[in-house]
């Protein structure tokens, strides 16, 4: 968490330091191009205020222009037609600016840069050479370049200093805000793992602490509130179990006294499937109860007989086919007692035989999903059918250990089936 926000501060810092410093650096370029052109105009200005006062005659003019225009720029004077009048240049004007020169016709100055000059265009007064004159003059933009390279260095130099002071400075802010959040997760992640006697960090940030102080509230709440539930379990428990243990007492009794050795057989075998129903569900309120690796065939194997035994009470008879397959990894209590539900509820509901299968899923799927199976030859046992006992609970408890509970009727009779997927570890 800490480096992710670092990262995500030092990169805002980043953008935000290079959204101001391009477009500071695009009005420096800017400006230095208008100072640059203002300088030329006012040499091309004060050239044409000479021309215009002392030329009398057009070779007078071709004079002055030879005579006053400065070292660094090529000066020439044109007629409206683009024609040469006079110029500095050694040879043809180079790049003489349609544009500029015709903005000066007009009364303006014309100003252009490109193609490595600069170029200012004026129209002068004067008439000694029987037509209408322009006063062009043209420099190169190298000493502007150099300009640039320089006002657009210190940006970015500048531009680079702020932006590892501040990467620094918000690398520690996130730093600092890092830690609380980091020692929140910590304590969260202790109480979700049962630990109720955590208590958070406190930082000095005053949202930090205010999450800090909710989860501490928390954690006591959930404490106080599981350590009733753990006493009322337990509680619950040994009141079951006293008379429990007292009903199997009298029924040992009833045997030793001669009464019917099959109906003191029956009543003690519910009495252990009740004994066993409360050792499972004691089990499921306990927090720390652990997943381990379960065979689904070995499980059905050690509660047949207890279903077997109800099922002849009633005239009817349970099978089993168990076929290889991995284990699962659920809390063996959870799929038992869904087991339970699935096996009673064919026996109280449905009709002839009842077949519990452990197999795969699917014929071409050895290793990946496991089923375990509840058949008869009676009706639909669905959830929404009135006396359908329990099976709500027994899709909650599949689905508490990732699994799926189905039940689908046909000609043939009713299945019920928990999906789970195989222990890949």
């Amino acid at each position: 968490m800490r480096r992710r926000l670092v990262v995500a501060v030092v990169a805002l810092v980043l953008a935000t330091v290079t959204a101001f410093a391009v477009p500071l650096g695009v009005a420096m370029t800017r400006l230095l191009e208008s100072r640059a052109l203002d300088g030329l105009q006012g040499t091309v200005e004060s050239l044409a205020l000479v021309l215009d006062v002392t030329a009398r005659t057009c070779g007078e003019l071709q004079l002055r222009v030879a005579q006053v225009a400065p070292d660094a720029a090529e000066v020439t004077v044109v007629g409206t037609d683009l024609l040469v009048v006079a110029t500095t240049a050694t040879r043809t004007p180079l790049r003489l600016g349609v544009e500029e020169v015709a903005e000066a016709t007009t009364g303006r100055v014309g100003r252009d840069v490109g193609d490595g000059r600069l170029a200012v265009a004026t129209l002068l007064t004067t008439t000694v050479c029987g037509r209408p004159l322009v006063l062009h003059a043209s420099t190169s933009d190298a000493e502007l370049r150099r300009s640039f390279v320089v006002a657009w260095s210190s940006i970015l130099a500048v531009a680079a200093v702020v932006a590892v002071v501040a990467a620094g400075v918000g690398a520690q802010l996130a730093r600092r805000l890092a830690r609380p959040l980091e020692a929140l997760t910590g304590a969260a992640t202790r109480l979700g793992d049962g630990d109720f006697s955590v208590r958070a960090p406190r930082s000095g940030l005053e949202e930090a602490d205010a999450i800090a102080a909710a989860l501490d509230g928390t954690a006591e709440r959930l404490g106080r509130a599981i350590e009733r539930s753990a006493s009322f379990t337990a509680d619950a428990s040994h009141q079951l179990r006293t008379p429990l243990t007292a009903l199997r007492l009298h029924l040992e009794s009833l045997e030793l006294a001669g009464a019917d050795p099959d109906g003191v057989a029956a009543a003690l075998a519910e009495a252990d499937r009740l004994e066993a129903t409360i050792a499972d569900l004691t089990a499921l309120t306990r927090l720390d109860a652990a997943e381990v690796a379960v065979d689904l065939g070995a499980l059905v194997a050690d509660r047949v007989a207890s279903w077997q035994l109800a099922a002849r009470e009633s005239g009817r008879e349970v099978r089993t086919q168990l076929a290889p397959v991995p284990a699962v990894l659920v809390r063996p209590a959870a799929i038992a007692q869904a087991a339970e539900v699935l096996v009673d509820n064919a026996l109280r509901h449905g009709r002839g035989t009842v077949t519990v299968r452990v197999a795969p899923a699917r014929s071409d799927d050895a290793e990946g999903i496991v089923r375990l199976s509840v058949e008869d030859e009676g009706e639909a046992r669905g959830l929404e059918r009135p006396g359908g006992r329990g099976l709500a609970l027994a899709r909650t408890l599949v689905a508490g250990e990732g699994g799926q509970l189905t039940v689908t009727s046909g000609a043939d009779g009713t299945t019920a089936a928990i999906v789970l997927p195989a222990n890949r570890g």
